[in-house]
Protein backbone atom coordinates (compact mmCIF):
# COMPACT_ATOMS: atom_id res chain seq x y z
CA UNK A 1 0.00 0.00 0.00
CA UNK A 2 1.34 3.68 -0.91
CA UNK A 3 2.42 5.95 1.73
CA UNK A 4 0.40 8.74 2.13
CA UNK A 5 1.43 12.26 1.32
CA UNK A 6 1.04 13.15 5.30
CA UNK A 7 3.52 10.38 6.15
CA UNK A 8 5.99 11.19 3.55
CA UNK A 9 5.61 14.52 4.81
CA UNK A 10 6.40 12.95 8.58
CA UNK A 11 8.97 11.33 7.75
CA UNK A 12 10.97 14.06 5.85
CA UNK A 13 10.24 16.43 8.85
CA UNK A 14 11.67 13.75 11.24
CA UNK A 15 14.70 13.12 8.92
CA UNK A 16 15.62 16.92 7.91
CA UNK A 17 18.82 18.10 8.00
CA UNK A 18 20.12 21.00 9.19
CA UNK A 19 22.93 23.58 8.02
CA UNK A 20 23.86 26.41 10.51
CA UNK A 21 26.04 28.89 8.57
CA UNK A 22 28.08 30.97 10.98
CA UNK A 23 29.21 34.62 9.64
CA UNK A 24 32.38 35.57 11.33
CA UNK A 25 35.30 37.36 11.34
CA UNK A 26 38.79 36.39 12.71
CA UNK A 27 40.95 39.83 13.25
CA UNK A 28 44.13 38.83 14.65
CA UNK A 29 45.21 41.21 17.39
CA UNK A 30 49.09 41.34 15.55
CA UNK A 31 50.42 39.62 12.74
CA UNK A 32 51.35 40.95 9.34
CA UNK A 33 50.31 44.43 10.63
CA UNK A 34 50.63 45.74 14.59
CA UNK A 35 47.89 45.14 16.13
CA UNK A 36 46.48 49.02 16.66
CA UNK A 37 46.89 49.28 12.47
CA UNK A 38 44.63 46.36 11.98
CA UNK A 39 42.60 48.26 14.12
CA UNK A 40 42.91 51.18 12.40
CA UNK A 41 43.74 50.09 8.99
CA UNK A 42 46.61 52.62 8.94
CA UNK A 43 48.75 49.68 7.06
CA UNK A 44 47.04 48.84 3.90
CA UNK A 45 49.51 46.75 2.29
CA UNK A 46 47.64 43.37 3.41
CA UNK A 47 44.26 44.28 4.04
CA UNK A 48 42.05 46.92 2.46
CA UNK A 49 40.40 48.21 5.20
CA UNK A 50 40.30 47.65 8.98
CA UNK A 51 38.92 45.90 12.19
CA UNK A 52 36.88 49.64 12.65
CA UNK A 53 35.35 48.89 8.97
CA UNK A 54 34.22 45.21 9.89
CA UNK A 55 32.57 46.00 13.11
CA UNK A 56 30.84 49.23 11.78
CA UNK A 57 29.48 48.02 8.27
CA UNK A 58 28.43 44.41 10.36
CA UNK A 59 26.81 46.26 13.09
CA UNK A 60 24.53 48.13 10.48
CA UNK A 61 23.75 44.65 8.28
CA UNK A 62 22.39 43.11 11.91
CA UNK A 63 20.42 45.63 12.44
CA UNK A 64 18.82 45.54 8.99
CA UNK A 65 17.92 42.10 9.14
CA UNK A 66 16.90 40.54 12.28
CA UNK A 67 17.99 36.89 10.85
CA UNK A 68 21.22 37.58 10.19
CA UNK A 69 24.07 36.58 12.38
CA UNK A 70 27.43 37.15 13.40
CA UNK A 71 30.00 35.54 15.47
CA UNK A 72 33.36 37.71 16.93
CA UNK A 73 35.91 36.32 19.43
CA UNK A 74 38.53 39.15 19.37
CA UNK A 75 37.63 40.66 22.69
CA UNK A 76 40.35 43.20 22.90
CA UNK A 77 39.18 45.04 19.69
CA UNK A 78 35.71 44.80 19.90
CA UNK A 79 36.47 47.00 23.43
CA UNK A 80 38.38 49.34 21.39
CA UNK A 81 35.22 49.79 19.12
CA UNK A 82 33.07 49.79 21.65
CA UNK A 83 34.69 52.79 23.34
CA UNK A 84 33.92 54.61 20.59
CA UNK A 85 30.31 54.11 19.96
CA UNK A 86 27.54 57.14 21.47
CA UNK A 87 25.14 55.90 23.78
CA UNK A 88 22.44 55.06 21.33
CA UNK A 89 24.60 52.60 19.33
CA UNK A 90 25.56 50.97 22.34
CA UNK A 91 21.95 49.96 23.34
CA UNK A 92 21.67 48.57 19.80
CA UNK A 93 24.41 46.41 20.44
CA UNK A 94 23.02 45.43 23.67
CA UNK A 95 19.95 44.54 21.66
CA UNK A 96 22.07 42.61 19.26
CA UNK A 97 23.55 40.42 21.87
CA UNK A 98 20.31 39.51 24.02
CA UNK A 99 18.55 38.36 20.72
CA UNK A 100 21.45 36.09 20.03
CA UNK A 101 22.55 37.77 16.31
CA UNK A 102 25.78 38.81 17.84
CA UNK A 103 27.31 35.95 19.44
CA UNK A 104 30.25 37.13 21.01
CA UNK A 105 32.55 34.17 21.90
CA UNK A 106 35.78 32.92 24.17
CA UNK A 107 35.94 36.42 25.81
CA UNK A 108 39.33 36.43 25.96
CA UNK A 109 41.08 39.72 25.25
CA UNK A 110 42.70 37.94 22.36
CA UNK A 111 42.83 34.50 20.78
CA UNK A 112 45.46 33.01 22.55
CA UNK A 113 48.40 30.19 21.81
CA UNK A 114 48.01 26.94 23.67
CA UNK A 115 51.48 25.67 23.26
CA UNK A 116 53.78 28.41 24.81
CA UNK A 117 51.88 29.72 27.50
CA UNK A 118 51.01 29.32 31.09
CA UNK A 119 48.54 28.60 32.91
CA UNK A 120 48.01 31.65 34.89
CA UNK A 121 48.60 33.34 31.32
CA UNK A 122 45.47 32.22 29.91
CA UNK A 123 43.64 32.98 32.95
CA UNK A 124 44.83 36.78 32.92
CA UNK A 125 43.49 36.73 29.12
CA UNK A 126 40.12 35.45 30.00
CA UNK A 127 39.29 37.61 32.96
CA UNK A 128 39.89 40.91 31.28
CA UNK A 129 37.92 40.15 28.25
CA UNK A 130 35.34 38.26 30.61
CA UNK A 131 34.70 41.17 32.74
CA UNK A 132 34.40 43.35 30.24
CA UNK A 133 31.84 41.24 28.52
CA UNK A 134 29.35 40.81 31.80
CA UNK A 135 29.78 44.37 32.60
CA UNK A 136 28.44 45.56 29.21
CA UNK A 137 26.25 43.04 28.40
CA UNK A 138 25.68 40.63 31.25
CA UNK A 139 26.96 38.04 28.87
CA UNK A 140 29.00 34.99 29.66
CA UNK A 141 30.35 32.94 26.90
CA UNK A 142 29.43 29.48 26.48
CA UNK A 143 31.61 29.03 23.53
CA UNK A 144 35.76 28.91 23.09
CA UNK A 145 36.59 29.87 19.35
CA UNK A 146 40.32 28.61 18.86
CA UNK A 147 39.75 28.05 15.02
CA UNK A 148 43.14 29.54 14.31
CA UNK A 149 45.58 28.14 17.39
CA UNK A 150 48.55 26.08 16.16
CA UNK A 151 47.33 22.96 18.11
CA UNK A 152 45.21 22.35 21.07
CA UNK A 153 46.19 21.69 24.09
CA UNK A 154 44.80 19.21 27.18
CA UNK A 155 45.80 21.78 29.55
CA UNK A 156 43.76 24.45 27.55
CA UNK A 157 40.61 21.69 27.35
CA UNK A 158 41.03 21.02 31.13
CA UNK A 159 40.59 25.45 32.14
CA UNK A 160 37.94 25.41 29.61
CA UNK A 161 35.02 23.74 31.85
CA UNK A 162 36.28 26.11 35.01
CA UNK A 163 35.95 29.18 32.29
CA UNK A 164 32.20 28.09 31.98
CA UNK A 165 32.21 27.00 28.10
CA UNK A 166 29.97 24.62 27.23
CA UNK A 167 31.88 23.58 24.25
CA UNK A 168 35.18 24.24 22.15
CA UNK A 169 35.09 24.57 18.46
CA UNK A 170 38.84 24.52 16.77
CA UNK A 171 40.01 23.92 12.95
CA UNK A 172 43.96 22.93 12.88
CA UNK A 173 44.28 19.54 13.76
CA UNK A 174 46.99 17.19 11.58
CA UNK A 175 45.81 16.41 8.16
CA UNK A 176 46.28 12.45 8.37
CA UNK A 177 43.57 13.40 11.86
CA UNK A 178 41.15 15.45 10.15
CA UNK A 179 40.75 12.75 7.65
CA UNK A 180 40.42 10.33 10.33
CA UNK A 181 38.04 12.39 12.10
CA UNK A 182 35.97 12.05 8.57
CA UNK A 183 36.06 8.42 8.11
CA UNK A 184 35.62 7.78 11.70
CA UNK A 185 32.47 10.56 12.20
CA UNK A 186 35.08 12.26 15.07
CA UNK A 187 34.59 15.84 14.44
CA UNK A 188 32.53 16.39 17.25
CA UNK A 189 34.42 14.76 20.16
CA UNK A 190 34.01 14.16 24.04
CA UNK A 191 37.28 16.18 25.22
CA UNK A 192 37.93 14.49 29.13
CA UNK A 193 41.31 16.16 29.38
CA UNK A 194 43.53 14.95 32.17
CA UNK A 195 41.06 12.03 33.34
CA UNK A 196 44.16 10.65 35.52
CA UNK A 197 43.43 13.53 38.13
CA UNK A 198 39.81 14.12 37.14
CA UNK A 199 37.92 11.50 35.62
CA UNK A 200 35.11 13.05 33.61
CA UNK A 201 34.67 16.34 35.63
CA UNK A 202 36.27 18.06 32.75
CA UNK A 203 34.25 16.63 30.10
CA UNK A 204 33.40 19.37 27.40
CA UNK A 205 32.11 19.26 23.53
CA UNK A 206 34.75 19.85 20.98
CA UNK A 207 33.93 20.75 17.51
CA UNK A 208 36.74 20.43 14.81
CA UNK A 209 35.86 22.99 12.07
CA UNK A 210 36.26 21.30 7.94
CA UNK A 211 35.41 22.79 4.59
CA UNK A 212 36.31 19.87 3.00
CA UNK A 213 39.65 21.59 1.99
CA UNK A 214 43.31 21.21 3.60
CA UNK A 215 43.05 25.13 3.77
CA UNK A 216 40.68 27.34 4.84
CA UNK A 217 39.39 25.10 7.13
CA UNK A 218 37.54 27.84 9.10
CA UNK A 219 36.58 30.45 5.89
CA UNK A 220 34.17 30.37 3.40
CA UNK A 221 32.72 27.16 1.59
CA UNK A 222 34.21 26.92 -1.73
CA UNK A 223 32.65 29.11 -4.40
CA UNK A 224 32.00 31.85 -2.19
CA UNK A 225 35.52 33.77 -1.54
CA UNK A 226 34.29 36.79 -2.66
CA UNK A 227 35.09 39.33 0.05
CA UNK A 228 36.86 42.90 -0.44
CA UNK A 229 40.16 41.48 0.31
CA UNK A 230 39.32 37.43 -1.12
CA UNK A 231 39.15 37.44 -4.85
CA UNK A 232 39.39 33.76 -5.20
CA UNK A 233 35.84 33.05 -6.67
CA UNK A 234 34.72 36.47 -8.31
CA UNK A 235 32.38 37.72 -10.11
CA UNK A 236 29.53 36.26 -8.52
CA UNK A 237 26.57 37.14 -10.63
CA UNK A 238 23.30 36.98 -8.75
CA UNK A 239 21.41 38.53 -11.30
CA UNK A 240 19.12 35.29 -12.96
CA UNK A 241 19.02 37.21 -16.46
CA UNK A 242 22.46 38.04 -16.54
CA UNK A 243 24.03 35.85 -19.16
CA UNK A 244 26.79 35.37 -17.15
CA UNK A 245 24.47 33.78 -14.46
CA UNK A 246 27.06 31.42 -12.44
CA UNK A 247 25.31 31.44 -8.60
CA UNK A 248 23.25 28.15 -8.88
CA UNK A 249 25.94 26.38 -10.10
CA UNK A 250 27.60 27.25 -6.72
CA UNK A 251 24.57 26.69 -4.03
CA UNK A 252 24.19 23.33 -6.06
CA UNK A 253 27.57 22.70 -5.45
CA UNK A 254 27.42 23.68 -2.16
CA UNK A 255 24.39 21.61 -1.25
CA UNK A 256 26.04 18.50 -2.61
CA UNK A 257 29.12 18.99 -0.35
CA UNK A 258 27.22 19.09 3.03
CA UNK A 259 25.05 16.27 1.51
CA UNK A 260 28.77 14.48 1.79
CA UNK A 261 29.73 16.00 4.80
CA UNK A 262 26.59 14.64 6.62
CA UNK A 263 27.97 11.08 5.64
CA UNK A 264 30.83 12.20 8.86
CA UNK A 265 28.35 13.58 11.06
CA UNK A 266 26.80 11.43 13.85
CA UNK A 267 23.66 13.74 14.26
CA UNK A 268 21.24 15.64 11.86
CA UNK A 269 23.15 18.95 12.17
CA UNK A 270 26.82 20.25 10.57
CA UNK A 271 27.86 23.82 10.77
CA UNK A 272 29.45 25.78 8.14
CA UNK A 273 31.99 28.73 9.10
CA UNK A 274 31.46 31.67 6.28
CA UNK A 275 34.22 34.47 6.96
CA UNK A 276 37.94 34.23 7.25
CA UNK A 277 40.71 36.70 8.41
CA UNK A 278 39.65 40.19 8.36
CA UNK A 279 36.68 39.45 6.24
CA UNK A 280 33.51 41.50 6.26
CA UNK A 281 35.47 44.79 6.07
CA UNK A 282 32.64 45.61 3.54
CA UNK A 283 29.89 43.18 5.14
CA UNK A 284 26.86 44.10 2.94
CA UNK A 285 28.83 42.18 0.62
CA UNK A 286 28.97 39.22 2.70
CA UNK A 287 25.23 39.56 3.62
CA UNK A 288 23.78 40.00 -0.07
CA UNK A 289 25.76 36.84 -1.08
CA UNK A 290 24.97 34.59 2.21
CA UNK A 291 20.99 35.88 1.86
CA UNK A 292 20.81 34.92 -1.74
CA UNK A 293 22.67 31.71 -0.75
CA UNK A 294 19.59 30.94 1.49
CA UNK A 295 17.33 32.11 -0.66
CA UNK A 296 18.40 30.21 -3.68
CA UNK A 297 19.02 26.79 -1.67
CA UNK A 298 15.01 27.28 -0.82
CA UNK A 299 13.88 27.87 -4.34
CA UNK A 300 15.17 25.16 -5.58
CA UNK A 301 13.67 23.17 -2.88
CA UNK A 302 16.66 22.22 -0.85
CA UNK A 303 15.34 23.17 2.24
CA UNK A 304 12.87 20.27 2.21
CA UNK A 305 14.73 17.66 3.12
CA UNK A 306 18.20 20.18 4.22
CA UNK A 307 17.10 23.55 5.99
CA UNK A 308 20.28 26.12 5.46
CA UNK A 309 19.50 28.97 8.16
CA UNK A 310 22.24 31.57 9.75
CA UNK A 311 23.16 30.47 13.06
CA UNK A 312 26.13 30.50 15.57
CA UNK A 313 27.80 28.62 17.95
CA UNK A 314 25.94 29.27 20.52
CA UNK A 315 22.48 28.27 18.91
CA UNK A 316 24.31 24.74 17.59
CA UNK A 317 25.70 23.67 20.64
CA UNK A 318 21.85 24.21 21.57
CA UNK A 319 20.43 22.07 18.93
CA UNK A 320 23.08 19.48 19.92
CA UNK A 321 22.02 19.27 23.42
CA UNK A 322 19.07 17.85 22.52
CA UNK A 323 20.30 15.85 19.92
CA UNK A 324 22.35 14.16 22.98
CA UNK A 325 19.16 13.77 24.70
CA UNK A 326 17.68 11.55 22.24
CA UNK A 327 20.62 8.99 23.13
CA UNK A 328 20.24 5.96 24.92
CA UNK A 329 23.01 3.84 24.17
CA UNK A 330 26.83 3.85 24.20
CA UNK A 331 27.07 2.73 20.98
CA UNK A 332 25.39 6.24 20.10
CA UNK A 333 27.66 8.19 22.37
CA UNK A 334 30.24 11.05 21.02
CA UNK A 335 33.96 9.58 20.51
CA UNK A 336 36.06 10.33 23.52
CA UNK A 337 39.26 12.17 23.25
CA UNK A 338 42.08 12.59 25.98
CA UNK A 339 45.20 13.67 24.26
CA UNK A 340 46.51 17.30 22.75
CA UNK A 341 46.33 18.51 19.18
CA UNK A 342 50.27 18.29 18.99
CA UNK A 343 51.91 18.62 16.52
CA UNK A 344 49.84 20.25 13.51
CA UNK A 345 50.30 19.60 9.91
CA UNK A 346 48.65 21.09 7.58
CA UNK A 347 50.43 18.82 5.05
CA UNK A 348 52.29 15.25 5.25
CA UNK A 349 55.40 15.96 6.97
CA UNK A 350 55.04 19.63 7.10
CA UNK A 351 55.07 19.81 10.83
CA UNK A 352 54.10 23.76 12.77
CA UNK A 353 56.57 23.20 15.99
CA UNK A 354 59.53 25.48 15.48
CA UNK A 355 57.62 27.96 16.84
CA UNK A 356 57.54 26.16 19.97
CA UNK A 357 61.03 27.69 21.09
CA UNK A 358 62.19 30.30 18.13
CA UNK A 359 62.44 34.60 18.89
CA UNK A 360 63.33 33.00 22.73
CA UNK A 361 63.63 36.90 23.90
CA UNK A 362 60.39 37.33 22.95
CA UNK A 363 59.06 34.67 24.73
CA UNK A 364 61.16 35.46 28.02
CA UNK A 365 60.00 38.74 28.12
CA UNK A 366 56.57 38.07 28.39
CA UNK A 367 56.91 35.51 30.93
CA UNK A 368 58.77 37.71 32.70
CA UNK A 369 56.19 40.30 32.76
CA UNK A 370 53.68 38.33 33.82
CA UNK A 371 55.49 37.03 36.49
CA UNK A 372 56.55 40.68 37.64
CA UNK A 373 52.84 41.67 37.56
CA UNK A 374 51.33 38.92 39.66
CA UNK A 375 54.38 39.82 42.14
CA UNK A 376 53.22 43.60 42.02
CA UNK A 377 49.58 42.32 42.05
CA UNK A 378 49.19 40.81 45.91
CA UNK A 379 50.94 44.27 47.11
CA UNK A 380 48.34 46.09 44.98
CA UNK A 381 45.36 44.06 46.56
CA UNK A 382 46.54 44.70 49.53
CA UNK A 383 46.85 48.55 49.22
CA UNK A 384 43.22 48.71 47.55
CA UNK A 385 41.96 47.74 51.20
CA UNK A 386 43.99 50.47 53.36
CA UNK A 387 41.55 52.43 54.65
CA UNK A 388 43.50 55.62 54.55
CA UNK A 389 43.65 55.01 50.86
CA UNK A 390 41.30 57.82 48.71
CA UNK A 391 39.51 57.04 46.00
CA UNK A 392 41.73 58.74 43.33
CA UNK A 393 44.81 56.87 44.42
CA UNK A 394 42.44 53.45 44.31
CA UNK A 395 41.39 54.15 40.59
CA UNK A 396 44.84 55.08 39.65
CA UNK A 397 46.27 51.36 40.87
CA UNK A 398 43.33 49.70 39.15
CA UNK A 399 43.95 51.59 36.18
CA UNK A 400 47.72 50.26 36.28
CA UNK A 401 46.23 46.37 36.81
CA UNK A 402 43.92 47.33 33.88
CA UNK A 403 46.49 48.69 31.66
CA UNK A 404 48.74 45.78 32.03
CA UNK A 405 46.01 42.83 31.59
CA UNK A 406 45.43 44.51 28.45
CA UNK A 407 48.97 44.26 27.36
CA UNK A 408 49.27 41.13 28.75
CA UNK A 409 46.62 40.01 26.69
CA UNK A 410 47.67 40.97 23.72
CA UNK A 411 50.84 39.50 24.18
CA UNK A 412 49.55 35.41 24.33
CA UNK A 413 47.80 35.98 21.46
CA UNK A 414 48.97 33.17 19.06
CA UNK A 415 50.39 34.94 16.98
CA UNK A 416 52.62 37.18 19.47
CA UNK A 417 53.76 34.37 22.01
CA UNK A 418 54.91 32.37 19.54
CA UNK A 419 57.23 34.75 17.29
CA UNK A 420 54.91 33.88 14.03
CA UNK A 421 53.83 37.29 13.30
CA UNK A 422 56.72 40.25 10.46
CA UNK A 423 59.91 40.91 12.49
CA UNK A 424 58.09 44.75 12.47
CA UNK A 425 55.16 43.39 14.59
CA UNK A 426 57.35 41.38 16.68
CA UNK A 427 59.66 43.99 17.70
CA UNK A 428 56.37 45.95 19.01
CA UNK A 429 55.43 43.31 20.69
CA UNK A 430 58.49 42.74 22.63
CA UNK A 431 58.54 46.60 23.16
CA UNK A 432 55.57 46.13 25.09
CA UNK A 433 56.27 42.83 27.38
CA UNK A 434 59.58 44.73 28.50
CA UNK A 435 57.15 48.31 29.08
CA UNK A 436 55.05 46.17 31.13
CA UNK A 437 57.38 44.76 33.14
CA UNK A 438 59.31 47.56 33.67
CA UNK A 439 55.75 49.07 34.93
CA UNK A 440 54.75 46.33 37.29
CA UNK A 441 58.85 46.45 38.70
CA UNK A 442 58.16 50.23 39.32
CA UNK A 443 54.93 49.16 40.97
CA UNK A 444 56.79 46.72 42.93
CA UNK A 445 59.31 48.64 44.61
CA UNK A 446 56.50 52.13 45.28
CA UNK A 447 54.66 49.49 47.46
CA UNK A 448 57.88 47.72 48.92
CA UNK A 449 58.81 51.32 49.84
CA UNK A 450 55.65 51.88 51.31
CA UNK A 451 55.28 48.78 53.36
CA UNK A 452 58.97 49.31 54.82
CA UNK A 453 58.01 53.14 55.90
CA UNK A 454 54.78 51.85 57.23
CA UNK A 455 55.94 48.63 59.21
CA UNK A 456 59.78 49.48 59.80
CA UNK A 457 59.75 53.15 59.86
CA UNK A 458 62.41 52.89 57.34
CA UNK A 459 62.13 55.92 54.99
CA UNK A 460 63.31 54.97 51.24
CA UNK A 461 62.60 56.33 47.41
CA UNK A 462 61.54 54.23 45.56
CA UNK A 463 63.92 54.97 42.95
CA UNK A 464 66.70 54.05 45.63
CA UNK A 465 66.09 50.35 45.31
CA UNK A 466 66.88 48.35 43.03
CA UNK A 467 64.48 47.82 39.42
CA UNK A 468 65.23 44.10 40.25
CA UNK A 469 63.10 42.50 42.78
CA UNK A 470 61.45 39.19 41.42
CA UNK A 471 63.97 37.41 43.03
CA UNK A 472 67.57 39.65 43.12
CA UNK A 473 69.23 40.83 45.88
CA UNK A 474 68.65 45.03 46.37
CA UNK A 475 71.35 46.82 47.99
CA UNK A 476 70.76 50.46 49.31
CA UNK A 477 71.62 52.57 52.55
CA UNK A 478 68.90 52.35 55.25
CA UNK A 479 68.25 53.75 58.47
CA UNK A 480 65.72 53.06 60.45
CA UNK A 481 65.23 53.90 64.46
CA UNK A 482 64.92 50.02 65.01
CA UNK A 483 68.28 49.83 63.60
CA UNK A 484 71.41 49.78 66.60
CA UNK A 485 74.81 50.56 65.39
CA UNK A 486 76.22 46.60 65.25
CA UNK A 487 72.57 44.97 63.86
CA UNK A 488 72.06 43.91 60.53
CA UNK A 489 68.77 43.80 59.70
CA UNK A 490 66.96 41.71 56.47
CA UNK A 491 63.67 42.92 55.26
CA UNK A 492 62.59 40.19 52.41
CA UNK A 493 59.45 40.59 50.16
CA UNK A 494 58.66 37.44 48.61
CA UNK A 495 56.40 37.99 45.27
CA UNK A 496 55.33 34.44 46.11
CA UNK A 497 53.40 34.36 49.12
Amino acid sequence: MAESAEVNKLKKTLEKKYVHLFPHSHTDEGWLAKSDDFFTGKDTSIFSGSVQDILDTTMLELLIDKNRTFCYAETKYFYMWWEKQDAAMKEKVRGLVKRGQLDLLSGGWAAPDEATTTYDQIIDNMQIGQQFLQREFEHHPKVSWQVDAFGLSTGYARLARDFGFDAMFFSRVDIAEKIEMRAQKKKTEVWRPHEENFGDQKDILAFNSDQGAVLGSYCWPAGFWADTSYLIDVPIILNRNDPGYNFEGKVRAFYEGTVQQFEQERTNHQFRPFGCDMAFIEAKINYKIADNLIATWNRLGFNETVELLYSTPTKYIKEIAKENKKWNTTSEAWPVRRDDTFPYAQNPNQYWNGFYSSRPHIKKNIRDATTSFHSANRLLAQQIVRKDLDDAEKHKLLQYQWNTLDALGNLVHHDAITGTSTTDVMGDFNDRARLTRTRSLQMNTKFLAERLEQHHGIHVKPEELSGSLDYFQTWTNLSSPYSHFNDLMFTVQNPSA
